[in-house]
């Protein structure tokens, strides 16, 4: 009996720590790493820029696109194709649609838009709305002897290198006249990332690792046994979020000490955050000049787009400033010595624009949170992008 009363205590307390543990990991999920994380969706309703939208509809479309996203080898995952939805429509290739027609239709110039979740349209209020949409219709409305199309190749939390990949990739099916990349803010956030969950001077982490810690990572296809569906739910609770950030921190700072005491035994000055930065530019550019090569050979003109943040903007409205990304002062330290270097490295390349600072003088609110826009943030980058455009190609408006 006295061994079913210590068996029962150890059990219930074991229960006990459980029920303690998650709700203090709940706590410091919310109040302390929840301060400075992002929830567009929360932020949209905030920022009274939707109000002759259904959100709750808005909600369910983008839960079902993140639901049914797809593996993939080279990129991570990406896009469902064929998807269909109120305000989300994607084509059989997974590209978002520019407008509410198919891409089928026929234009005497095409344009590829590549980038993270901003292009393909986070905060917009539909296809429409998103830059590429906003792109397609100013150039169409302006140009009227010269029909373009803008085909919108962004996949949320993509990268540079994820996306030239794509490039790759859809270039066995799609003809490009003209191919922009608009980047820095998934390159910064990864590079940050880096910092955080790697230890070795030199190591990087695989898309499919970064996008997985940001709660996108989509495994192969296969069927789901019961242990499996147990710690896919178990991933979920407060208590494994927190224990991961503690686990992958605690070997991050003692791995970064032994280095560093190697370091110093060698009298050799390193400092992770800038060597990271000098990296992340490097590779960059390295990209870029993979970029132009394929661009020779498959004929197209690339362009690449320093994109805007909340952190560039100079006037913040009384909405951008309740936006809880502006917590995160290290984060945005970071960013900050990202753009700065990317500028100074950057600016002599001819098809290198830095479109930073486009809202310094728009006080009105821009932003839902650190980077995503409605489709009034959209408007104002599709026509800087025009107007970049025009100034580099007499064709295209041919009137």
């Amino acid at each position: 009996m006295t061994k079913i009363k210590h068996f029962l205590f150890f059990f219930l307390s074991i229960i006990f720590f459980i029920v303690i543990f998650e709700f203090i990991s709940g706590i410091t999920m919310k109040f302390i790493i929840g301060e400075r994380t992002r929830d567009y969706q929360e932020r949209m309703i905030i920022s009274e820029l939707y109000k002759d939208i259904d959100l709750e509809t808005y909600r369910q479309d983008y839960k079902y696109l993140l639901n049914n996203f797809l593996y993939d080898p080279y990129r991570g995952f990406k896009n469902p194709p064929n998807f269909k939805s109120t305000f989300i429509n994607t084509d059989k290739y997974g590209r978002r649609l520019s407008s509410y027609k198919s891409m089928d239709h026929k234009a005497d110039l095409v344009i590829g838009m590549f980038g993270g979740s901003t292009t393909f349209g986070i905060g917009a209020e539909g296809d429409e709305s998103t830059i590429p949409g906003k792109l397609q219709k100013l150039i169409n409305n302006n140009c009227k002897t010269n029909s373009v199309k803008i085909i919108n190749n962004g996949v949320g939390v993509y990268n540079q290198t994820q996306s030239m990949i794509w490039l790759i990739e859809s270039l066995s099916f799609q003809k490009y006249d003209y191919v922009i990349f608009y980047d820095f803010v998934n390159e910064t956030f990864h590079a940050h990332q880096e910092l955080f969950y790697t230890s070795s001077l030199d190591h990087e982490l695989p898309p499919r690792f970064l996008t997985y810690q940001y709660g996108l990572y989509v495994p192969p296809k296969h069927k789901k046994a019961k242990v499996f569906r147990f710690t896919k739910q178990f991933q979920k609770t407060n208590t494994y979020q927190v224990s991961k950030i503690i686990y992958f921190k605690l070997i991050n700072i003692l791995s970064t000490q032994k280095e560093q005491k190697v370091l110093n035994k060698k009298e050799i000055k390193y400092e992770r955050s800038k060597a990271k930065i000098k990296r992340l530019v490097r590779n960059y550019a390295e990209n870029m000049r993979v970029i132009n090569s394929l661009g020779k050979d498959y004929g197209f003109v690339p362009y690449f787009i320093m994109q805007p943040t909340l952190f560039t903007k100079k006037n913040l409205s009384s909405t951008e400033k309740t936006i809880p990304h502006l917590n995160d002062k290290y984060y945005i330290n970071f960013e900050k010595l990202v753009y700065k270097e990317s500028k100074n490295f950057l600016r002599y390349k001819k098809n290198f624009k830095d479109m930073s600072n486009i809202f310094d003088n728009e006080k009105s609110t821009i932003y839902i949170d650190d980077h995503h826009m409605s489709s009034k943030g959209n408007l104002l980058v599709a026509k800087k992008i025009f107007q970049f455009l025009e100034s580099k190609n007499k064709n295209i408006c041919k009137n």
